[in-house]
C-alpha cells in the first residue's frame, strides 16, 4: 500500500486531473495509516488500532471513489 501511495505523490497531473489526484492523494494517505494501524495492532494484540485500520480502511476507499466519480465525468461528452 505505501508503495502505491509513493507512486501517486510523485505523479504530476495535468491540470484537467488535479481535482481526481487530489483524491488520490488523500486515500493514499488513509492507505499509509491502514498499514501503519494494522501491523501496530496485530503487532501490540491492540484492538484499537485495528479499529483505527478500519476507519481508515473506509475513508480510502471513500476517496478513491470520488476520484473515480470525477474520471467518469471527464470522460462524459
Amino acid at each position: 500500500m505505501k508503495v502505491a501511495g509513493e507512486e501517486v505523490r510523485e505523479l504530476e497531473p495535468p491540470t484537467r486531473f488535479t481535482a481526481v489526484h487530489a483524491d488520490l492523494m488523500q486515500a493514499a494517505d488513509h492507505y499509509d495509516l491502514v498499514a501503519q494501524y494494522y501491523a501496530e495492532g496485530v503487532d501490540d494484540l491492540d484492538s484499537s488500532k485495528l479499529e483505527l485500520a478500519t476507519t481508515n480502511m473506509a475513508l480510502g476507499s471513500a476517496a478513491i471513489q470520488r476520484a473515480t466519480i470525477k474520471l467518469q465525468a471527464l470522460a462524459e461528452p
